[in-house]
């Protein structure tokens, strides 16, 4: 089975597949469960309001960073195989996770960065300054690599409407 190749535009596409997800049960195709991959993105959401601990260095970010993040915002692709840094990755899923908990918490990240204004935002770790609405769309790019490992369980009544 392929990685479904998903392109959120919104944070509120992005807030309606997590829980069509969490209510139809999926099945995996990388790594991440659900609740993995939601507290990495709520990670993200909320050091885009609360800042990053590390910037990789001016020249970078006033340079190729740039660029490479407005690539991503304008083809609403994220490349494949950039690592996250420590900070960023979630923490090991037991066996029978709920994931309720970290659902919720990516839920209240994205609204959060849905209604910031652009004062809120933090300088991009590796772009530096940009607009909000760049943070939103990075955001809507960043959910949609993610939750494209996850295929909706094709028997759930829930993906039958």
């Amino acid at each position: 089975m392929k990685r479904r190749k998903l392109k959120f535009t919104t944070i509120d596409e992005v807030i309606a597949e997590i829980d069509r997800l969490h209510a139809s049960g999926y099945q995996r195709l990388g790594n991440w469960s659900l609740g993995q991959m939601c507290d990495h993105i709520a990670t993200l959401a909320e050091k885009s309001l609360a800042g990053f601990e590390t910037q990789l260095p001016k020249l970078f970010r006033m340079t190729l960073g740039k660029i490479i993040f407005h690539q991503i915002v304008l083809t609403g692709r994220f490349p494949r195989g950039i690592k996250a840094p420590a900070e960023f990755m979630p923490k090991p899923a037991p066996a029978n996770e709920d994931p309720t908990a970290q659902i919720q918490r990516c839920k209240l990240a994205l609204q959060k960065v849905q209604r910031a204004t652009a004062e809120q935002f933090q300088p991009h770790p590796f772009a530096g300054r940009v607009t909000a609405q760049q943070w939103r769309q990075a955001q809507a790019v960043h959910a949609s690599y993610h939750l494209g490992f996850l295929v909706p369980d094709p028997t759930s009544s829930a993906n039958k409407r």
